[in-house]
This record gives structure tokens, C-alpha cells and sequence, in this order.
């Protein structure tokens, strides 16, 4: 499965303004902020996903978040998104010789038309009331 990661770093104020909060508190700003950013990235996928050249499922995404390292992530509810981001190479069902399929990016797309709103949001929640 394709994945993009974002590696947010901060100027040293911001990184000293974050170091009063430990533990819980600031992990809990880290998820607000974390599913922040994943709003502008969901709509963007909902948006291309629902374009005549991909499966209707592609509309519906399914959102995951990890504790271990913080994280979320987005993704089509569709179990063919892997095989149009990475397209198939000719192969065999039962006797039929499938003939493959080229790829057709989707997560690329997705993340560079929202990344700079996915960014503002993720950094306006963190800085929430500082």
C-alpha cells in the first residue's frame, strides 16, 4: 500500500512552546493537530476518488490512528486502491490470462494538492492557544 509521510519540523520557539506540555497533554494536541491535517487530505481523496476514472468506493475513505508512534492515516475503503496506484502485471485467474493494467496514481495526486492546507491545519491546532 502507498504511503506518504509528513515530516513536520518546527523553528526552535515553537519546539520550546511545545516542551511545557508532557505525556498526555501533549499528545492529545498532537492528535488534534494530526487529525487536523488528515482533514484537508480525506476531502481531497473523496474529491478525486469520486472522477469517472476510478471506482465509485473510491469516495468512502477509512481513517486509522496509531499511538505508537502518533499517527493517522487515510486511505480508499476499496481493496483495488493498491492495485491502481501500482497498476498489475499480466497474470493468470483459474484459466484466463488476465492482461494486467497500467498504473493510475491516486495517493500522489491526493497529497500534493492538499498538502500545504493539510500543513496550515496541522500547525494552526498545534499552535491553538499558545
Amino acid at each position: 500500500m502507498s504511503s506518504v509521510q509528513i515530516d513536520l519540523r518546527g523553528v526552535p520557539e515553537v519546539q520550546e512552546m511545545l516542551a511545557q506540555f508532557t505525556g498526555g497533554p501533549l499528545n492529545n494536541r498532537v492528535r488534534r493537530a494530526l487529525r487536523a491535517g488528515l482533514k484537508p487530505i480525506r476531502e481531497e481523496m473523496r474529491r478525486l476518488g469520486s472522477q469517472a476514472k476510478f471506482p465509485k468506493r473510491f469516495r468512502k475513505t477509512r481513517t486509522r490512528g496509531r499511538r505508537n508512534p502518533l499517527g493517522v492515516s487515510v486511505s480508499p475503503q476499496s481493496p483495488l486502491s493498491t492495485i491502481y496506484e501500482h497498476g498489475a502485471k499480466p497474470h493468470l485467474i483459474g484459466t484466463y490470462t488476465h492482461p494486467g493494467m497500467a498504473a493510475r496514481p491516486f495517493i500522489a495526486p491526493v497529497f500534493a494538492a492538499a498538502e500545504e492546507k493539510a500543513r496550515k491545519a496541522f500547525t494552526d491546532t498545534l499552535m491553538e492557544g499558545l
